[in-house]
């Protein structure tokens, strides 16, 4: 999966798809939206010294610290303001941390990794600005704040048209075996962002519970399995026999 496996299918022309269903842990509810991504590291430089004289140095650490509180508080108060129908609000993670040599020197690199999940009615380079936008003020206000931000990679997200074709296709298949028609949201990323910046139809639809993902417990209810078998074989139906649909 991911950049080695739908992106190298989709760019070699390896799959031409009309549509795209990606089974994806949605409870077997029609997911038409997911969030972008945008993954980058930031790293702040500083100037070594003793840990006994510190004041000799500075300590790049202690500038991240300022860096992440700063960027923390800017980023949820405008994450307050901003919604989209379907999934989960913006939001920001910070990952991995690492800086310094030995507890008796003043460290002179710290970097850190930030995950930034963009709304689908958000822009990847708004969001990428605005972290650009609080780096470049600390570096106004202090003159021995220095950094830099590397986009490592990014993620497009996923909002397909509630009419679309694809989207009543599903809803019919799901309407055939009694589930929820009402399309929702998706938190994470999967592999139809691929497919969906190049304006393919995309939905995901599987089994499993997305809170689940990623834990010591991690599990599927065979009986999901199973709806879902039923789900793809009926939508594999309605979307080969159009007329059978109703659509």
């Amino acid at each position: 999966g991911g950049a080695l496996g739908a992106r190298f299918s989709r760019d070699q022309k390896l799959v031409c798809p009309d549509f795209v269903v990606i089974g994806e842990i949605t409870g077997n509810r029609i997911a038409t939206a997911e969030k972008g991504t945008l993954m980058m590291e930031v790293t702040t430089f500083g100037r070594s010294a003793h840990a006994s004289t510190p004041w000799e140095g500075i300590n790049a650490i202690s500038k991240m610290a300022a860096f992440l509180t700063r960027l923390e508080a800017d980023q949820f108060k405008k994450f307050s303001q901003r919604r989209h129908p379907l999934t989960p609000p913006p939001s920001i993670n910070f990952g991995t941390i690492s800086g310094g040599i030995k507890s008796n020197m003043v460290a002179d690199s710290c970097k850190v990794s930030i995950d930034r999940r963009t709304l689908p009615n958000e822009k990847a380079e708004t969001a990428l600005k605005e972290i650009q936008d609080v780096l470049q003020a600390m570096k106004q206000e202090d003159t021995e704040f220095d950094a830099k931000l590397e986009v490592l990679r990014t993620g497009a997200p996923i909002d397909t048209p509630l009419d679309s074709a694809l989207v009543r296709y599903s809803q019919a298949a799901c309407s055939l075996l009694g589930l929820p028609t009402e399309p929702v949201g998706y938190a994470q990323a999967s592999d139809g962002r691929f497919f969906a910046e190049k304006g393919i139809p995309t939905v995901l639809i599987g089994p499993g519970i997305a809170s689940q993902a990623h834990t010591v417990d991690e599990s599927i209810e065979i009986d999901q399995v199973l709806e879902a078998t039923r789900l793809y074989a009926f939508l594999a139906f309605l979307i080969l026999n159009p007329q059978e649909s109703g659509i």
